[in-house]
């Protein structure tokens, strides 16, 4: 899952006792209560300045995570997942972390890999693997709607449901993105692509 020394397996199965313990049964994932029932409130504070989404933070002896309430509430509930992440994966042992919107899109340095196996970490604990398999086989992939469909049932982004779709799916598909000019801006296709 993290694509680094932690194992698919135990990250799975780390991610599926997350879930169990907290008692969350069927999407959507209940992240606030993940967060709560494990000792790291979320505190929605207006103050965040200099373009954070969110941050974690140890005070006290205890994990915080701070959260811009302005967001849309798809895009709190990818926050407080991607920094649970931070917090859970073994190796991210600062005591704090600072999410920039830049910091989650590019990649390179060892905080940018941070970054991006906290977002890895965030969509496995929205969307968890096997519900939306399963979710995404029993309806039929026809057009965006699919997409649409599971990002309403799981409380993601569309752009997040599309990501998981072309995960799992076994058809040739590919995601656009393009500019006003109709320029390729990004792309992201699944495996049978």
């Amino acid at each position: 899952i993290y694509q680094c020394d932690w194992s698919s397996d135990v990250c799975s199965s780390d991610l599926q006792e997350l879930i169990r313990a907290s008692s969350v049964t069927s999407p959507p994932v209940d992240v606030e209560k993940i967060s709560r029932d494990f000792g790291v409130p979320v505190v929605k504070n207006k103050a965040l300045e200099f373009g954070f989404e969110a941050w974690i933070t140890k005070l006290e002896g205890s994990y915080v995570i701070f959260l811009d309430p302005k967001k849309s509430y798809t895009r709190k509930r990818f926050s407080i997942s991607h920094e649970l992440g931070h917090w859970r994966i073994p190796w991210h042992n600062d005591t704090e972390y600072r999410c920039l919107k830049e910091d989650i899109s590019e990649y390179g340095s060892t905080l940018r890999q941070k970054e991006y196996e906290a977002n890895i970490f965030a969509a496995e604990i929205l969307m968890p693997r096997e519900w939306f398999k399963s979710d995404l086989h029993a309806i039929e992939i026809t057009s965006i709607s699919a997409a649409r469909e599971l990002a309403g049932k799981y409380e993601v982004s569309l752009q997040s449901a599309i990501f998981r779709c072309l995960e799992f799916c076994d058809h040739p598909c590919v995601f656009l993105v393009w500019d006003r000019n109709r320029l390729i801006k990004s792309w992201k296709a699944s495996e049978a692509f």
